[in-house]
């Protein structure tokens, strides 16, 4: 339920700077089914747009350039787009179902070992981060799987089992992950088609570019460079900037598409936690994932990797503890994740969800229906379900009271959010809806109503 194919439109105006570009447009088909057949041919088939064609499909797009060369033609390909964060929650809600133990807001703050002389560990101090409360979690295999803040466990392990080092010897740590930041901005719909982005290969600093339809918006991205993870990154003005300009290369600027800083609705920095494989020679820099186990201390960490192998990343770090579970001889079981349906998924979707969530409530809006049956799958039914057995004695339905107008997301997501581990208004509005990230002045106008929510259903004090 969390997978949309958006076309995305690569701007051939010229050969890049690569001799192989300078025959693209001949080869382009093969390479391009090349691509296709990556994905088992799952997406639909990529095809090549003319300039005539693409004035009609993409009027925003520049017919003509600054260095006098004109349109010549677009390679149009097809990438599949998810909701990241409902992604996230749905892995954790699935492991939940499958008996796993999901404490939110409990940060590890100290790994712990048998006694002072083992450097064994056998569990971590944890700590509520809601209410201050402390306790000790035992395991018989640890796992540090922190993505960009991988190094930060890594740091509590190494200190967990180098208590013996003296006062002034040297620090025998290493990290091993490269953080690298990348800037966002959110811009509105009418920068784009609804149905197509673009993607410039070649930025003016010999990157890639992305202008992309996200959730009724148009998101551009993204900027890359060297940074620590931080729990609350903020945008930079000048890369922002950035993004506006160099997204003006191939788009069009008029009364309408100004590209001016007022436009930009919201604006986000995230982290790739790129690997350093210790064991590497040179120390390359990866986007695979690394899994290490130190015999030492027998603790597991996994870093680096990416969305479209997550499946992949569980697969090989579980299949690496489970031979530590079992006895010498014993052949350990492997791990099921290929198999395994994410939650909202084993609840019978289909790509019909929201025709039948409209037959039932056939004066719902269409947006409304297709936000809450994408981001809920099955369990859309329990949701409504939840909405129509505690809703107050007013006359609206549930799915007419918006949290703000314009936007699909209802009041009656907040108490069921909180079924799913939301504890805080900023989960709400950047965790379980995604308001904060696609207009910051609809979420601050949301905020209030959402407090008021969180408070009814927890049972909040006026404190």
């Amino acid at each position: 339920p969390f997978t949309k194919w958006y076309k995305v439109d690569k701007d051939g105006r010229y050969p890049l700077k690569h001799w192989l570009f300078a025959f693209f447009p001949s080869i382009a088909p093969v390479v391009m089914k090349f691509y296709d057949s990556l994905s088992g041919f799952s997406c639909p088939p990529s095809y090549i747009l003319s300039a005539s064609k693409a004035k009609s499909t993409f009027p925003q797009l520049k017919q003509d350039y600054e260095d006098g060369q004109k349109l010549k033609y677009c390679s149009v390909f097809y990438e599949a787009q998810h909701n990241d964060a409902r992604t996230n929650l749905a892995i954790a809600l699935t492991a939940a179902s499958k008996g796993a133990h999901i404490c939110n807001y409990v940060e590890a703050v100290e790994l712990i070992t048998e006694n002072k002389d083992s450097k064994v560990v056998v569990g971590a101090r944890v700590r509520d981060r809601m209410t201050g409360d402390e306790w000790t979690v035992r395991a018989k295999e640890v796992v540090l799987a922190g993505g960009p803040f991988t190094d930060s466990l890594r740091r509590m392990e190494h200190d967990a089992v180098e208590v013996d080092n003296k006062k002034g010897e040297q620090d025998t740590f290493t990290a091993v992950v490269s953080g690298a930041a990348g800037s966002h901005i959110v811009l509105p719909r009418k920068y784009l088609p609804d149905d197509i982005g673009m993607l410039d290969v070649q930025t003016s600093d010999n990157r890639f570019m992305f202008i992309l339809p996200w959730q009724g918006h148009t998101l551009v991205g993204t900027t890359d460079s060297p940074s620590l993870a931080q729990t609350l990154p903020q945008a930079p003005e000048d890369e922002i900037d950035w993004l506006l300009r160099e997204a003006q290369t191939y788009l069009k600027k008029d009364e309408s598409l100004t590209w001016d800083r007022s436009e930009v609705l919201s604006a986000w920095r995230g982290w790739r936690p790129l690997a350093v494989d210790p064991h590497a020679a040179g120390g390359q820099v990866s986007r695979d994932h690394v899994i290490s186990f130190n015999p030492e201390s027998r603790v597991f960490f996994i870093a680096g990797g990416k969305w479209t192998t997550w499946r992949e990343m569980a697969n090989d770090i579980v299949d690496r503890v489970a031979a530590k579970l079992v006895n010498p001889g014993e052949n350990p079981p492997s791990c099921v994740t290929k198999s395994v349906i994410l939650w909202g998924g084993e609840r019978g979707f289909s790509d019909n969800l929201t025709e039948q969530l409209l037959e039932l409530y056939p004066d719902m809006e269409k947006d409304v229906a297709v936000h809450l049956t994408k981001t809920y799958g099955g369990h859309v039914w329990d949701l409504c379900r939840a909405a129509t057995t505690t809703g107050d004695n007013t006359n609206t339905p549930f799915y007419k009271k918006r949290l703000v107008p314009d936007y699909a997301y209802i009041e009656a997501e907040i108490p069921f959010a909180c079924q799913e581990y939301a504890c805080t208004v900023e989960d709400i509005l950047s965790r379980r809806t995604r308001l904060a990230y696609l207009n910051r002045s609809a979420a601050l106008q949301a905020l209030p109503r959402v407090a008021d929510l969180l408070q009814e259903t927890l049972g909040w004090t006026s404190k």
